[in-house]
């Protein structure tokens, strides 16, 4: 007689979370989105690129359902500054880059969600320029 057990468990599983991000008015061309666990330090993060405006992240990779994540977004460029080389001295300087998305949205970033099956591919966010924000975090969902 052959018996098989299965380790099947009910319990949350990680979802596939997508959607837009755009900066204002338009798509963030180049950028990342992290999603941090608020409540719940046992559950995992992620995080994806975005490009030419969306992300989509991997249920294999994915939030937490049910769990409350705050969501950090981030974007470099290039400030036009070059800088000395400080790894290799004779080497050429290197460019200075930038986040130029306003820290609301990323290192002191008050964005949250939780997601659920029923909004996952539904994570849509409008940042807005800091001078448009007040020092707050006004990202339309």
């Amino acid at each position: 007689m052959l018996i098989l057990a299965c380790g099947c468990g009910t319990g949350p599983k990680t979802l596939r979370v997508s959607g837009k991000v755009t900066y204002d008015g338009k798509p963030l061309e180049d950028g990342s989105i992290v999603f941090v666990p608020i409540e719940n330090d046992k559950a995992p993060g992620a995080g994806g690129t975005i490009t030419a405006g969306t992300y989509d992240i991997p249920a294999s990779s994915g939030p937490l359902q049910g769990v409350k994540y705050r969501v950090e977004i981030s974007a470099m460029r290039k400030t036009g500054r070059k800088l000395p080389n400080i790894m290799t001295p004779d080497s050429p300087s290197i460019e200075e880059v930038e986040n130029y998305i306003p820290s609301i949205y990323n290192g002191q970033s008050t964005l949250q969600t939780t997601v659920l099956p029923e909004n996952a591919g539904k994570q849509d966010f409008t940042l807005e320029p800091a001078q448009k924000t007040n020092g707050t975090a006004t990202a339309k969902r």
